[in-house]
């Protein structure tokens, strides 16, 4: 059996669309490994998205399960800004279309 962390929403959703499935509530200590899973299964539909719209659908998801797996482990909002702040500072930006060739 398969299974995947989903938006609180979605068992209504399922149920008003006439799509019976079965939902459960994770344990606490189950959490973090869901919500990783959950990154990188949105990371992977943003990494395929096809139009612009669904690119940004997909990068909403990304950010929202990043940002619940960051509250899950104590880290803030800012914490992460300021972090990336200071990366792009440290080790620069995207902007310049660098390509490293054999990593």
């Amino acid at each position: 059996m398969s299974e995947k962390l989903v938006r609180n929403l979605i068992p209504m959703i399922c149920d008003q669309n006439g799509d019976r499935r079965e939902f459960r509530v994770a344990d606490p200590d189950e959490m973090d490994a869901l919500l990783r899973a959950k990154v990188l299964e949105e990371a992977d539909e943003t990494a395929h998205a096809e139009t612009r719209d669904d690119l940004v659908s997909e990068l909403a998801d990304l950010m929202e399960a990043a940002r619940a797996l960051a509250e899950l482990n104590g880290i803030s909002a800012d914490e992460v800004e300021s972090r990336r702040h200071f990366r792009a500072h440290t080790r620069g930006l995207f902007s310049q279309r660098l390509v490293m060739k054999n990593p």
